[in-house]
């Protein structure tokens, strides 16, 4: 991965847009984001640590096979809201898990609500 890992989020509350919480980007540059991003990039990629591609905390793959791959954190995570407002909806509930992880939809759902609880 290029750049840099994501910041620990520490603050609490599905749904994942209804209150916005505020990240420090690699550059300092404030970022402001809904908890839903942040919580699946805690299980989807320990936090930033791992990610599929620059700045692609989310295991999202790419049209055609691959990762896709962002140029920045806020890049990647403006994408990731509006990919999950578009598709999912504006809270995580059990249909949105079934749909956005279907394999392992309810330990999946689990673990990112307790993230979202925790930030």
């Amino acid at each position: 991965m290029s750049g840099q890992a994501a910041s620990t989020i520490i603050s609490p509350a599905p749904p994942w847009q209804a209150r916005a919480i505020t990240l420090p980007s690699p550059l300092g540059i404030p970022v402001s984001t809904p908890v839903g991003p942040p919580a699946i990039a805690c299980i989807e990629s320990t936090k930033g640590a791992y990610c599929a591609n620059s700045y692609n905390a989310w295991g999202w793959s790419a049209r055609g096979g691959g990762w896709r791959s962002f140029g920045s954190w806020s890049e990647g995570i403006s994408a990731h809201v509006a990919y999950l407002g578009a598709n999912y909806g504006s809270t995580l509930t059990p249909a949105a898990a079934k749909k956005y992880c279907p394999p392992t939809w309810q330990d999946w759902y689990n673990k990112v609500a307790a993230q979202m609880n925790r930030i």
